[in-house]
Formats: structure tokens, C-alpha cells, sequence
């Protein structure tokens, strides 16, 4: 969502998702300048073979890869990439690759060693929020108890980025979705917004969602609406709500969220835990793992 927006500035450009970026990266970092057997050869045949790459809509990669690897000569292959899906959208030597992987906070240290005059922004929301969002798609988590331990467990790498990197800021979703930008000054002005994002354009966002992940992306391109901050609470059942907090209620505090049961929270039984498990690994997980492989199947061969 908010790449999307930022994408929309002159000067910059948004691209999909880039999964297929990180072990190539830490690679680059922790073997930085010595010799080693990665071979360049296969590396870019299982490039043009990652479903994430082909919903980037290029041609079949023709470059080799610097061999030995080096945060320098890392950079300056991804660059190329991003030139060329900038090109591909009509937008000619961009300044800005703004890039919304959502595993970049995990990767941070080794993003920040290859892309050292880069800016991380760790959006933070509503846990509960998170997991009503979660749950309803084919990817996992799909369980209650699943979610608030995926959301712990992710957002750790984000708080641990904005403690380590001066150059990491955090911003909520809320107030991203009420047009509150004033978390986004020290990340954006002078940088992207020469007069920081008060101007940001909801409406007119230069990023095309891949039909991948279209289903999921549903507000892009619309106006902000404050209706989702809370909408968790119409999604999320009183039980699957108290069990969350139970779990992730202090960080959630520690974040400035209330609780709806902040005098006690009764945490899962081992009977709702049992049912979690069966539910998820038995059922759900499997009917989604071949959904999910169906629809990264489907769209690749779109793509190409």
C-alpha cells in the first residue's frame, strides 16, 4: 500500500516482490571478495525460474553475475534489474527503488551492507489486525495461536532494525490509513519528498499489483480508508481475540494498542490447541499449500 503511494513520486519506482534477492544478497556479504563455487550460470537459470522474477514481466535474464561476489558488484546487477522493470513501465533512470518484500526486515543487516545509503521503514499495526488479515489467505498462518506467534517473531526483526540502524524508522498503519504522516518526515523528505509526504497521492499510485498477488492487494490504487484500522473487530471472534492477547497482549501494549481484555486473558487450551493443529496442518494447510501452488503456477504461465 504504501509503496504503491511513494512509488507514484517522480523519480521513483515501485517493484514487486523480490524473495529472489536475498540469498544472493547475504551471500554477497558473508563471502564478500573471497572465491567460492556459486556458479553464475545456474544462479541466473534459477533466477528465471523464481515465480517471484517472472511476475516482474522481463525477458529472460542474459547477464552473468560478477563472480566473486561483492556487495558492489550485487547491487549493480539488481540495479539493472530494476532499471529494466522501470523501463518496461515507461519510466526512464529512476533515482528511488522503493521495494515492499516483506522478508527485507528479516534481511536487514545484509540489505544494509549491499544498499548502504538505503532507508528501511518498519510499518507496524494492530497485531490483531495482522492476524484477521493472515488467516484468510492461502499462505499462512491459519490458526489464532499461529498468527500471534508469526507476528511476535516477525515484527522482532523490525524493533531489533529500528534499534541497530539510524536510518530505520518506524511508522504506524493507523496512521498511515488516516493520512498521518508525520512518522514518514525523517524516512522521506529530502529523500523521496523533497517537502515531505503531506503530498503523497493515494489515488494515483504507478504500480501494477501482479495478478499473483491481486487478490490480496485489494486497496491498492484506492484512497486511504480508516475503516480498516478496526475492522479486525467485526473479522476476529471474542475467543480468537482474547487467545491473541494472551499471547502478544504486552507487546501490543508496548505499542501503544488497548486491549479488549486487559484485566485477564485466558490462553488457549490444550483442546483449542489440539484443534489449531489438526485444523491447520491436517486441513487448511494442505487444501491452501496446492491452492497456492495452483495460483503461482497459473500466474507464472500468465506471465510468460
Amino acid at each position: 500500500m504504501l509503496g504503491a503511494v511513494i512509488g507514484g513520486e517522480e523519480g521513483v519506482v515501485c517493484t514487486p516482490e523480490s524473495q529472489f534477492k536475498e540469498e544472493i544478497v547475504k551471500g554477497a556479504v558473508l563471502k564478500a571478495g573471497l572465491a567460492h563455487k556459486a556458479d553464475s550460470d545456474k544462479t541466473i537459470r534459477d533466477l528465471n525460474q523464481h515465480y517471484r522474477l517472472i511476475h516482474w514481466g522481463l525477458d529472460p535474464i542474459r547477464y552473468r553475475i560478477p563472480q566473486p561476489l561483492t556487495p558492489r558488484r550485487v547491487r549493480g546487477f539488481f540495479e539493472m534489474l530494476v532499471q529494466e522493470y522501470a523501463a518496461l513501465h515507461g519510466q526512464l533512470a529512476p533515482r528511488v527503488w522503493v521495494d515492499h518484500t516483506p522478508n527485507n526486515m528479516v534481511f536487514h543487516k545484509y540489505l544494509s551492507q549491499v544498499f548502504a545509503d538505503s532507508r528501511f521503514i518498519h510499518i507496524v499495526r494492530d497485531g490483531r489486525a495482522v492476524a484477521a488479515s493472515l488467516i484468510k489467505l492461502d499462505w499462512g498462518p491459519f490458526g489464532i495461536i499461529e498468527a500471534a506467534e508469526f507476528w511476535l517473531r516477525n515484527l522482532a526483526f523490525g524493533l531489533y532494525a529500528e534499534t541497530s540502524d539510524p536510518k530505520a524508522t518506524r511508522v504506524y498503519y493507523e496512521d498511515l490509513v488516516n493520512c498521518n504522516y508525520g512518522g514518514l518526515n525523517d524516512a522521506l523528505a529530502g529523500y523521496i519528498c523533497p517537502d515531505g509526504p503531506d503530498e503523497l497521492s493515494w489515488g494515483t499510485p504507478r504500480f501494477d499489483v501482479p495478478e499473483y498477488t491481486r487478490h490480496q492487494h485489494e486497496a491498492v490504487g484506492r484512497e486511504a480508508d480508516p475503516r480498516r484500522s478496526d475492522a479486525w473487530t467485526r473479522e476476529l471472534s471474542e475467543r480468537q481475540v482474547e487467545i491473541f492477547e494472551s499471547i502478544a497482549g504486552e507487546m501490543l501494549v508496548g505499542l501503544g494498542y488497548e486491549l479488549q481484555f486487559p484485566n485477564s486473558q485466558v490462553g488457549p487450551g490444550k483442546g483449542e490447541r489440539l484443534q489449531e493443529l489438526l485444523a491447520t496442518e491436517i486441513i487448511y494447510k494442505r487444501i491452501s499449500r496446492l491452492k497456492r501452488a495452483i495460483r503461482i503456477y497459473r500466474t507464472s504461465k500468465l506471465v510468460v
